[in-house]
């Protein structure tokens, strides 16, 4: 039996979970890499949207948001088990 992580995938499910849908059109190619890359050193990542102003509407703050993914720290980790 051949099962292959798909990485890409798997940071696309993670991805999507912690986006609002209002800003889901921002989850882009390199976002995804991005989180790929993380999860195949074996770690976990945080996912940040930016540029968003409070109080804007969403559907005008998500023209000008921005989807980053960011590897979680270490210690954030291992008090988390």
């Amino acid at each position: 039996m051949n099962t292959q992580t798909n990485f890409e995938e798997w940071a696309r499910l993670l991805i999507n979970r912690k986006v609002p849908n209002d800003f889901s059109h921002l989850i882009n190619s390199e976002v995804i890499h991005t989180g790929a890359d993380i999860l195949k050193r074996g770690d976990a990542f945080e996912v940040h949207l930016e540029g968003v102003p409070a109080g804007v509407p969403a559907h005008v703050a998500s023209s000008q948001g921005r989807i980053s993914v960011t590897p979680l720290p270490h210690f954030a980790r291992a008090s988390a088990n």
